[in-house]
């Protein structure tokens, strides 16, 4: 399952990269475009792989506590 989440990934890359190779500012929008993907792709795998990614309530009060 997890090669099939991949290999869709990368449709997805080669299919967007010729637009994204058109754009002005290209190193800005390529940079962009592959954080988002690779976010979506580590997400897609903890998710199949039935480990829950950390909660973004838990991350802020853990930061708040260290704050104070």
């Amino acid at each position: 399952m997890i090669t099939l989440i991949i290999f869709i990934f990368i449709v997805m890359v080669a299919y967007d990269l010729p637009g994204l190779l058109k754009t002005k500012k290209r190193a800005k929008a390529m940079a962009l475009y592959f954080i988002i993907v690779f976010i979506g792709l580590t997400l897609s795998i903890l998710l199949v792989t039935d480990k829950a990614p950390v909660s973004p309530s838990i991350l802020i009060e853990k930061m708040v506590k260290s704050m104070f």
